[in-house]
């Protein structure tokens, strides 16, 4: 069976070789898998990218993902593995997996054995290249880093703030409230307080809020948490993999609870624009 995958490796070997100079490059394929590789929406005609594709993964997926596979790689291995890879991942495994400093230098050749051995041990889902995915508007999530998308997260939670400080009258909460956050988050609390486009989703309640900045920045994070999965339902699960690796598990794995495979009517839609004027708003590169 054509996977996805390898439907749109072939797709971007037909774009480079001009299949469509060469119609019988395709005809190497039965009826229904030429059709699967024709439905790829690529025009990338750049097939290296593939082959480039593993260490790069390494780099783009956070380490608390890395560090679930090395623990089931046998002991005496896991050290070494480590030291294999790139700087800085290979640094932040160390201390988060507890790992003392490797004697000496491992090489190349004996590197890439070990990550090749990793790789036997991690199975990532149908993941292919960013430059291979289909353009949507939230494309530029790709290319965010762990903490463009933190901070992303907590800023569409705002639109919970607001909704919630628009039916509040105790002077205490909002006084609180507004002590946590600073000028740029208060510019777009403004904007969300004329935002009165009203979603069927679930309602922020401060009322045991203990008034402390850390815990408010955690109730930020998980109902931003829940736009995001909300936003990016109906995205491929390969995009889905994408982001919710580049964060840590915590996060990455409440995205994935929450998300669904078809866009959710009267939601997604209105919280992906939200992302893209986030973006801008906050002029977060991509």
């Amino acid at each position: 069976m054509l996977t996805t995958k390898n439907a749109m490796i072939f797709k971007v070997l037909l774009n480079y070789f001009q299949a469509s100079t060469n119609p019988k490059l395709l005809k190497k394929f039965n009826s229904e898998e030429a059709k699967v590789i024709n439905a790829q929406k690529t025009a990338i005609v750049e097939p290296d990218l593939f082959f480039k594709w593993p260490k790069e993964l390494i780099m783009r997926t956070h380490y608390s993902w890395l560090a679930r596979v090395i623990q089931t790689v046998p002991e005496y291995l896991q050290q070494a593995m480590v030291n294999a890879f790139p700087e800085p991942v290979a640094h932040k495994l160390k201390l988060f997996l507890k790992f003392p400093e490797f004697p000496g230098d491992l090489g190349e050749p004996l590197k890439e054995f070990l990550l090749k051995i990793f790789f036997q041990y991690w199975h990532p889902m149908e993941t292919l290249p960013i430059a291979y995915f289909p353009e949507t508007n939230l494309s530029p999530l790709l290319k965010l880093s762990k903490d463009s998308l933190i901070k992303l997260i907590s800023y569409l939670a705002l639109q919970d703030v607001a909704n919630l400080i628009r039916l509040t009258v105790d002077k205490t909460t909002l006084k609180n409230v507004y002590a946590c956050l600073d000028q740029k988050q208060r510019e777009y609390m403004r904007i969300c307080l004329h935002y009165k486009v009203k979603l069927n989703f679930p309602k922020l309640n401060l009322s045991n809020w203990n008034g402390k900045p850390e815990v408010f920045e955690n109730i930020l994070q998980y109902f931003g948490m829940l736009r995001m999965a909300k936003a990016l339902s109906g995205h491929s699960e390969s995009f889905l993999w994408m982001i919710t690796h580049a964060l840590d598990t915590g996060r990455g794995s409440m995205i994935e609870k929450n998300y669904e495979t078809q866009k959710i009517p009267g939601i997604s839609d209105h919280l992906a624009q939200q992302i893209i004027f986030l973006l801008n708003f906050l002029n977060l590169k991509t």
